[in-house]
């Protein structure tokens, strides 16, 4: 018996033996396949969840009349710093992504007892083809009172001035993202003119975060969660 086994546990050993050596000289190997592959495809990106189409007159409405923000200067804030970083990204023909505050000045002129729709708010503004509608549901410089982890939560509907159709999303009640900021640091503010700067850059972040719905962006730039 001892002389029938051991030359059944010899190519048994050696095989282990073989198949740990390939396996240890492929691991250096899987980082040159793996760097091979960021400089072909570049570094991972999250995709649109819905591109604009920039041969279209499109405004931004920030729809803040059921007072979601702790301030109405915030609402410019968003919209304008979301049409910075579109323009930025090239994907509107000159002149066709339209100032959102002419859907502000149309919203602010709305009778009390005759309140405007998304539609007919856009449709004040001259030359407007597309309508962003963008409503704030959440904006909070800290999750519990103490944490200083700054979000917002932004409900969005993209609507055809034309026909009054919505073109996207699907949701009847609008499309719900979560976004949080890019980089923070530092303690909850608790002087009051250092809180007031605080919800002003969540506000710009939440206007890039809007913004990135729209276009692919890198996965270590994403304000979206």
């Amino acid at each position: 018996m001892p002389v029938a086994t051991a030359p059944t546990r010899l190519p048994r050993l050696l095989f282990g033996l073989l198949a740990a050596g390939v396996i240890a000289a492929a691991m250096p190997a899987c980082n040159y396949v793996g760097a091979a592959y960021l400089l072909v495809k570049g570094p991972p990106k999250v995709p649109a969840m819905h591109a604009l189409d920039g041969t279209r007159a499109t405004v931004i409405f920030l729809d803040d009349r059921a007072n979601g923000l702790p301030r109405k200067s915030l609402g410019p804030v968003i919209a304008e710093s979301a049409e910075r970083t579109l323009l930025d990204e090239g994907g509107f023909e000159p002149g066709l992504l339209l100032s959102s505050r002419g859907a502000t000045v149309a919203a602010n002129q709305e009778r009390f007892d005759k309140p405007l729709s998304i539609v007919e708010i856009g449709r004040e503004i001259a030359g407007a083809q597309v309508i962003v509608w963008v409503t704030v549901d959440a904006f909070a410089l800290s999750p519990d009172g103490v944490s200083y982890l700054p979000s917002g939560i932004l409900r969005i509907k993209v609507l055809d001035l034309a026909s009054g159709a919505r073109i996207w999303p699907e949701e009847p009640s609008g499309k719900s993202v979560k976004v949080t900021m890019f980089q923070q640091q530092g303690t909850l503010p608790t002087d009051r003119s250092e809180a007031l700067k605080a919800e002003e850059t969540l506000a710009r972040e939440l206007g890039v975060g809007l913004a990135q719905v729209f276009h692919e962006h890198l996965v270590t730039e994403s304000r979206l969660r």
